[in-house]
């Protein structure tokens, strides 16, 4: 038997249950940023018959696991807005590094210097 998130019948069984959940959540949080009650309660039913919980437990985990995921999109939105700059300053010591390790070979190559960056006299 297969419930839709609009079905109050209890409980909720679905195909593919991970499948479900994440349809719905993909569908709900991503389109508006938050999920409905409605959307919410019918996670909390697959969850509590899955995993045979009260739907109060089921519903606490889902808010729980809601919260979490609102914590790391800030996270990540944070990391995000300040990747550009620390990547600039990789890519500086990178290019730094590169040109320091490519006149080493030149010097090395030509006889010029017994080591790296070290000429004869």
């Amino acid at each position: 038997m297969r419930v839709g998130p609009g079905d109050s019948a209890n409980p909720t069984r679905v195909e593919n249950p991970r499948a479900e959940v994440a349809r719905v959540l993909r569908g709900s949080a991503i389109s508006s940023g938050e999920i409905t009650t409605e959307d919410r309660d019918y996670v909390a039913r697959i969850i509590a018959t899955e995993a045979k919980f009260p739907q109060e437990e089921a519903r606490r985990r889902v808010d729980t696991g809601i919260e979490q995921a609102k914590q790391s999109a800030t996270q990540l939105a944070r990391l995000r807005s300040a990747l550009p700059s620390s990547l600039v300053r990789q890519q500086s010591k990178a290019a730094e590094n590169a040109t320091r390790m490519f006149g080493d070979r030149v010097v090395a190559t030509t006889g010029r210097g017994a080591g790296p960056m070290t000429s004869s006299a």
